[in-house]
């Protein structure tokens, strides 16, 4: 990560992952298409994309996302040069670092922060906006300074602060991983002529299995039937699973050879769908077949925000589901009762919510500290 402003929120040296360069030099530049519109770009620079100014706004946090990305530039190359089962379990007790990499990218990005944004807007208007209605000093104090109710509700708004909504992104991202270590961890090799795409929120939880749940999403940490795919280069993908709630030649096939083109599209158009501005592939000669995944996706794209539903005075966030269901001819779901779901495993669930409370508390802490210092 370059020490100036411009942030990047994927790495750099992810981008290069899909990158078809055989110079001596680092690549400097990707093709591009924006998710809305269509249009492609390229040879876009790489230092631009996935960026945001000062997005970090702490020169601590910089640095050690920094150096995290280091390690897990190691990691993903050695994961990159896997080439059979016999290779992959040679690498098998080193694997478990996966799940931290792909945890870090996830919580870390643009698309996370306007979710929590959105989850903030929905709270206003759920709670904040009604209470100014009704609420009797607020009623005299905008008498005494003249400002009308409607002018508040339609001005007032809350932002996550960055700083520590990084904060707690650094600290999830080293006690969470944890909570998704029961997934088996595949490695899908891509043998067709079509590459792995990627987009600026690479690392997409789906849920194949429990689908058709309307009032949960399931794709938190613990859901049953959890799916994570993490592209790592044009020809490998990591995918972390749910095994028990899944059938398929690929079941413990964990270093697992892709042959058909079709399940290739079925993951890229995946990346359409999660992106939040942008998907990226490598080759110039690519770009009829991305932009005909695109077309065929567009009307159905939508931003991956987050919904709230008012239930007993509470408010239940429900992350939107991506609005499209993969299609693979090497997996299936099993069909499974959808009733009374809540985790895979009750001790690692148990862990996850303590670790809550003890990141909750340690943000709660520094803002004090701040406070005191200020």
């Amino acid at each position: 990560m370059a020490n100036n402003k411009n942030h990047h929120y994927v790495p750099q040296f992810y981008f290069r992952l899909f990158t078809q360069d055989d110079s001596t030099q680092k690549p400097k530049s990707i093709n591009m298409l924006l998710k809305e519109n269509g249009d492609i770009k390229q040879d876009v620079s790489i230092a631009n994309q996935a960026s945001k100014n000062n997005f970090y706004m702490n020169k601590d946090v910089e640095k050690i996302f920094s150096d995290v990305e280091g390690k897990h530039k190691i990691i993903l190359s050695t994961l990159n040069k896997i080439d059979s089962i016999k290779a992959y379990n040679k690498e098998r007790e080193n694997l478990n670092n996966v799940f931290q990499v792909v945890l870090f990218q996830y919580i870390r990005t643009l698309d996370m922060y306007k979710k929590i944004e959105s989850l903030l807007d929905n709270y206003i208007d759920i709670f904040v906006k009604p209470s100014i209605v009704q609420d009797n000093k607020i009623k005299k104090l905008l008498e005494e300074t003249q400002v009308t109710k409607k002018d508040l509700i339609n001005h007032i708004s809350i932002k996550p602060n960055n700083k520590y909504f990084l904060s707690q992104s650094i600290a999830k991202s080293f006690f969470y991983p944890k909570a998704i270590s029961d997934l088996g961890i595949y490695i899908l090799s891509n043998k067709t002529d079509k590459d792995f795409i990627f987009s600026d929120n690479p690392a997409i939880f789906y849920n194949l299995a429990f689908n058709k749940v309307k009032t949960n999403s399931m794709i938190a940490l613990q859901s049953p039937g959890l799916m994570i795919f993490f592209p790592i280069s044009t020809k490998k993908c990591l995918l972390l699973l749910d095994e028990e709630n899944y059938s398929g030649v690929l079941i413990n096939n964990y270093y697992f050879d892709i042959t058909k083109e079709t399940d290739i599209n079925s993951i890229n158009k995946l990346q359409i769908h999660n992106c939040t501005n942008a998907v990226y592939f490598s080759k110039n000669s690519d770009k009829k077949y991305i932009r005909k995944l695109y077309r065929q996706e567009k009307t159905k794209l939508k931003q991956n925000r987050i919904k709230n539903e008012l239930y007993k005075n509470k408010l239940i966030v429900i992350p939107e589901r991506i609005n499209y269901i993969i299609n693979l001819t090497f997996i299936s779901s099993k069909q499974r009762s959808i009733s009374n779901i809540n985790y895979r495993n009750e001790e690692l669930y148990k862990f996850m919510m303590k670790t809550d409370e003890l990141i909750d508390k340690i943000t709660d802490d520094i803002k004090e500290k701040n406070k005191i210092q200020k």
